[in-house]
């Protein structure tokens, strides 16, 4: 029994298999490296990038990115031998910066992560101080900064409409039929012998740049109003916080609703087809870049 606690139940045999420790003849020799300082290295890496681009411009997957993070971070705990003490430092940053950030995540439907819940049941470290509480005083406090952030709400949708309309107005000219990236006349004639077709990306290099820059701008644009208006209709529903349908946020809604549809009109409706110009010559770029590679072999 001791010897299965040892091998089985303390993950021994999975150790070993990931960190290979065996000499060229099979025999067992102290590994190259540990497994569970690798995915210590990791998870500060990966947890660091991640907060770092929440709640800015250019977040994007972020907020789910991190549920990965602490599911490493369990990972670690459990592959870490018992003569070895955890890493306090990374516990109290997965404990106090994700959740200040982001109390509640929808994962799908009403299945719902709180970080700070999540590593009570599955990775507990009450030797650090500050990072242990029960999951009621877990909730209630995700509930009060939710409320807290309830005042900042209308300012933070207010700064993503006028970047939006900024937007709007720019892209109304950068991505016009004038404007739009230009492409060979020979696209729409012959037998569509794309190898054959040459191309050199130089002579619209600057109009490609310009309406990429202008796309991804706008995307970068609708993901912002659609993390907000997610995050602040999911938080009141996980929590069981009631949205007062009086209040001024409902205007608020509305605005993120309408920057939504207005950058996916101005894309994929009055600018469709520099959006198609600019997706035709980057695909152009990529293949001659794909046979470039291959010239060798032919």
């Amino acid at each position: 029994m001791v010897q299965l606690d040892f091998s089985l139940m303390s993950c021994r045999s999975f150790v070993s298999t990931i960190e290979q420790n065996f000499d060229p003849r099979g025999r067992f020799q102290e590994a190259g490296f540990k497994m569970y300082e690798k995915i210590h290295s990791i998870i500060n890496t990966l947890y660091g990038q991640y907060c770092e681009r929440i709640n800015t411009e250019h977040e994007t997957t972020e907020r789910l990115d991190c549920v990965g993070a602490y599911a490493m971070y369990v990972m670690y705990r459990h592959l870490l031998p018992n003569k070895v003490i955890p890493d306090a430092k990374l516990h109290k940053n997965l404990w106090s910066v994700f959740p200040s950030m982001c109390p509640v995540l929808e994962l799908y439907g009403p299945l719902y992560f709180i970080p700070r819940e999540f590593i009570m049941v599955h990775a507990p470290y009450e030797a650090v101080k500050g990072c242990s509480a029960d999951v009621s005083d877990i909730r209630q406090g995700a509930a009060a900064l939710v409320l807290k952030w309830d005042g900042s709400f209308k300012a933070r949708v207010n700064k993503i409409r006028l970047d939006a309309l900024a937007w709007l107005a720019i892209a109304d000219a950068e991505l016009s039929s004038n404007a739009a990236v230009e492409h060979n006349q020979d696209d729409d004639e012959g037998d569509g012998d794309f190898v054959n077709n040459e191309f050199n990306p130089v002579a619209s290099i600057a109009n490609i740049e310009r309406a990429t820059s202008c796309i991804l701008h706008g995307m970068k644009i609708a993901f912002s109003a659609a993390i907000t208006l997610r995050s602040q209709l999911i938080t009141h529903r996980a929590l069981g916080l009631k949205l007062d349908q009086n209040s001024e946020h409902i205007g608020s809604y509305v605005s993120l609703i309408v920057i939504l549809k207005a950058v996916e009109k101005m894309l994929r409706v009055r600018r469709r087809a520099a959006v198609f110009s600019f997706q035709r010559a980057t695909l152009k770029m990529i293949a001659s870049n794909i046979l470039k590679r291959f010239e060798t072999i032919r």
